[in-house]
């Protein structure tokens, strides 16, 4: 179970942390069966493929899912308080890497925000995951590049010699 979090800007505070992140999902890897604290959100696949299975609210250890669906390249879905709000994601679709956008936002008439997902432990105990950062976007951008010249460098020096 492991993912990657880019988060893209600042937490504006009307959203579970940062509204705008990019998440990068290893081939073979999955998230807990969780639920997103009432938030409505958009997200778009920009790599690879997910298997998304939909369960009833609230979270229970032992039910089966509703539906799973498979998203790709190119699909755009959406939660809202009252849809799909507690699924599972599970990267087995593709043998590749899959990236996801998603953009977080509470309803303007919630006043009761929650900042935190409710995901099954590996007890099997309902557990809040208060959804930080991984890597900033810039920070990941700046590790990339600077791995990349280095790759580019060594690459140059073979045909140098």
């Amino acid at each position: 179970m492991c993912y990657l979090r880019v988060t893209l800007g600042l937490t504006r505070g009307d959203s579970p942390g940062v509204p705008y992140v990019l998440e990068i999902w290893p081939y073979g890897n999955y998230s807990p069966k969780h639920n997103h604290g009432n938030a409505h959100a958009v997200i778009r696949v920009m790599h690879g493929s997910l298997n998304v299975k939909i369960f009833n609210k609230p979270l229970d250890k032992d039910t089966k899912p509703l539906k799973v669906i498979t998203i790709s390249k190119g699909d755009v879905t959406w939660i809202s308080p009252n849809w799909y709000q507690t699924h599972q994601l599970i990267n087995d679709v593709s043998g590749d890497y899959c990236a996801t956008i998603q953009c977080y936002k509470y309803g303007d008439d919630d006043d009761t925000q929650w900042p935190y997902f409710d995901y099954f432990d590996e007890n099997k105990t309902i557990a809040e995951f208060l959804p930080n950062s991984d890597f900033e976007y810039t920070k990941l951008r700046e590790a990339l590049l600077v791995e990349y010249a280095s790759r580019l460098n060594s690459e140059c020096a073979k045909y140098q010699r």
